[in-house]
């Protein structure tokens, strides 16, 4: 009787062939990141920034508030971010801070004169210049407060007729304007002013505006003022100042 033979076929497992083991990471199975050759299969480690299987997903970065202060931009494998003003770092969380003796509000810093610094408004301007910064641009009532406190704690107690502080607000043309060239959306002014006051308008008119740093009354006019709140006035007046730049 004849013998008849029959060959059985290999059916391996994911993985082998043969004898031996199927080399996966030899045929550059992970696209982005270092592959790790296992018993049937294999394990990608990916590089930062990717991630699947085979690392073959760019992760958007920028979806996950990576800069939380700046313009983000995904590029494949990592981001790149722009920082908004008054930041800085690698992802921008990293506030930008004022020098010594200046005080920070959003995205400017703030210096105020010695109270005992009594110049007239275009000295006070010039002596801001010199710092790289202009006399305070007031925008809104929250910059407004913070002014004001920082000037309130300037008080000396001592006696003033007039005690307030130089802002950079100044009449042009006969049109209130600020010292950084942008226009009054934002006033705090005291109660009837401005008033272009008569008796001084016989000398210099009142072009300029300053903040006051206490509340009280005005011995001449009566009138209640309160901090923070401001007043127009002769240009060549002597009183501190408030200068401001970007951080």
């Amino acid at each position: 009787m004849e013998t008849v033979r029959t060959k059985m076929a290999d059916t391996c497992a994911p993985g082998k062939g043969g004898q031996n083991y199927i080399d996966e990471c030899a045929r550059k199975a992970c696209l982005h990141g270092y592959c790790v050759n296992q018993d049937g299969g294999y394990r990608c480690n990916c590089r930062r920034g990717w991630t699947g299987k085979n690392c073959q997903d760019d992760i958007d970065e920028c979806a996950i508030n990576t800069c939380p202060h700046a313009d983000c931009v995904n590029i494949a494998g990592g981001y790149g971010c722009t920082c908004f003003p008054g930041w800085t770092g690698q992802n921008c969380d990293q506030a930008l801070q004022c020098q010594s003796g200046w005080h920070r509000y959003n995205i400017h810093c703030y210096m105020t004169s010695w109270i005992t610094d009594e110049v007239s408004w275009s000295t006070a301007s010039s002596r801001c210049q010199q710092h790289g910064a202009i006399l305070a641009s007031i925008k809104d009532h929250g910059e407004n407060n913070f002014i004001a406190d920082l000037i309130s704690k300037k008080d000396d107690n001592k006696f003033r007729v007039i005690p307030s502080f130089w802002i950079g607000l100044h009449k042009q043309s006969e049109q209130w304007k600020w010292t950084d060239g942008s226009r009054l959306d934002y006033t705090n002014w005291a109660p009837d002013e401005p008033n272009g006051s008569l008796f001084s308008s016989f000398f210099h008119g009142e072009d300029c505006v300053s903040m006051y740093y206490k509340t009280g009354r005005n011995i001449i006019w009566k009138l209640k003022r309160h901090t923070g709140q401001w007043n127009d006035d002769r240009c060549n007046s002597n009183k501190p100042y408030i200068c401001e730049k970007p951080i």
